[in-house]
């Protein structure tokens, strides 16, 4: 009960499904179904080995070299940030990488003594879309990928002209965002960080394993096999793990995918086209999350994937329930939802503006 209480949207999640339940008690025989198990397996299969990449400080040294070189001029920090924290969010997921970089935006903010509510949101946006780019990047990705059965160059090949686009105009709002921050002097350097080599190797091991055992159609099996290399080279990579974060994507497999049964008759007529079907899927994720969305609308024709996904990952850079990262920003740091809607909506708007005219001409 206590952690219902703590944590909301679970509970929110679990009195839908006993909700839905009650309205249709063959869900119960159905949930084994609903549930995802491979997509439930990879997600853990992710949690551990961002685990053990964060105690290793491989992710730490590298932050470290950014703000030795990069704090005196905002808008380079900005970039490397950016850059950086969508790069990892690519290999790690993009909830897997705020626990990384939001905390080291605190400290250069503590370092600075300036305000960077900002960099706090572009950052979330940054893994956000960034991450669209794998089909390992964030858990809507994982699931179409999964559920559409695409090849991994397949997918990257896909999303990368959008993944391209957001990009470039993060970085342009990124400079506007940065000049007005003054010029600071340089700060003293952060303190070495050792890194511990095998539990990085280990963490590679097992994403490289996630990928393969994907390929061969068994990517349950990297679970056991990340859970048997964290017992055997660090036992504390299994502490620690947002078990409660894994329980809310197993609870929105089961809500929204008995939602995508009774929603299907009443969505599939505005499906007609592939630029409706992205519109749908970023409406329905500024409603109900990117995850959820992409769940419900998974029963379209597989050759409208492509407009899915870019549907739900743009859909999770605008209102803060767009995406789960949005509301670990909320948790992780002093932003409220003003500061975040101030920031995130104007780049969501350039986005989904570029995105339609761009999709209108190529259609």
């Amino acid at each position: 009960m206590e952690l219902l209480i703590r944590e909301k949207l679970l509970a929110a999640l679990l009195a839908l499904y006993i909700a839905l339940l009650i309205l249709d008690p063959s869900l119960l025989r159905r949930s084994p179904w609903l549930l995802k198990p491979d997509t439930l397996c990879s997600l853990a299969t992710l949690f551990i080995a961002s685990r053990a990449a964060e105690l290793s400080g491989l992710f730490s040294r590298v932050s470290v070299a950014i703000v030795r070189r990069f704090a005196e001029t905002p808008f380079a920090l900005y970039s490397v940030l950016i850059l950086s924290a969508g790069l990892t969010a690519m290999l790690i997921t993009n909830d897997a990488a705020l626990f990384i970089y939001l905390p080291l935006v605190a400290s250069i903010e503590s370092v600075w003594g300036v305000d960077l509510l900002s960099l706090y949101v572009v950052t979330t946006i940054s893994v956000n879309v960034l991450s669209a780019l794998t089909p390992i990047g964030n858990p809507q990705n994982l699931f179409l990928w999964q559920h559409y059965a695409l090849g991994f160059a397949e997918f990257v090949v896909g999303l990368a002209p959008f993944t391209g686009v957001a990009t470039a105009i993060l970085l342009i709002y990124a400079l506007t965002l940065a000049t007005r921050i003054e010029r600071c002097s340089k700060p003293p350097p952060p303190p070495p960080v050792r890194v511990n080599r095998i539990l990085a190797a280990s963490s590679v091991a097992m994403l490289a394993a996630l990928v393969a055992l994907t390929h061969l159609g068994v990517s349950w099996a990297a679970l056991p096999l990340a859970v048997a290399l964290s017992v055997a080279v660090s036992p504390t990579v299994l502490k620690g793990l947002d078990i409660p974060l894994l329980a809310v994507f197993a609870l929105m497999f089961l809500d929204f995918g008995e939602l995508a049964t009774l929603l299907h008759n009443l969505l599939n007529p505005f499906l007609t086209s592939p630029l409706i079907t992205m519109l749908v899927a970023v409406a329905l994720s500024q409603a109900i999350s990117n995850v959820p969305a992409a769940i419900i609308l998974s029963s379209t024709p597989r050759k409208l994937w492509r407009y899915i996904a870019i549907g739900v990952n743009l859909g999770g850079t605008g209102f803060i329930l767009g995406s789960l990262a949005n509301l670990i920003l909320l948790r992780l740091t002093r932003v409220g939802l003003r500061d975040y809607h101030r920031y995130a909506l104007p780049y969501f708007i350039a986005l989904l503006m570029l995105t339609l005219l761009l999709s209108s001409a190529g259609t």
